[in-house]
């Protein structure tokens, strides 16, 4: 299912199938990025976090708020402080009441 989602493919199972698949794996690549994020691979997080940020929107979620907050935290640390704001500012937008983006973006 998840190469399927990720061809943009729905296996003939409509459209509900196809988001629910690719719902699954905007929280896989979300999940990698973390531990990828906490073993040190900052690239490799900020990576698996836009590709989750990816199949939450193509899951028709319109986002992934804690693909973004994440990938800011991981963008700052690699010295990319305009992205990481971006991220912040979208997590924010996603989940209002997300207090540590709000704090960390300033």
């Amino acid at each position: 299912a998840i190469r399927l989602a990720e061809a943009g493919g729905d296996g003939g199972g409509g459209i509900g199938a196809a988001g629910a698949a690719n719902e699954a794996l905007a929280d896989f690549y979300h999940n990698r990025g973390f531990a990828r994020r906490k073993s040190g691979d900052l690239r490799g997080a900020v990576d698996d976090y836009s590709a989750a940020i990816n199949a939450a929107a193509r899951a028709g979620r319109g986002g992934h708020a804690r693909a973004h907050y994440n990938r800011a935290f991981a963008r700052g640390s690699l010295g990319d402080a305009q992205g990481a704001e971006e991220d912040y500012t979208a997590a924010i937008r996603l989940d209002g009441g997300n207090a540590a983006a709000r704090h960390a973006r300033g």
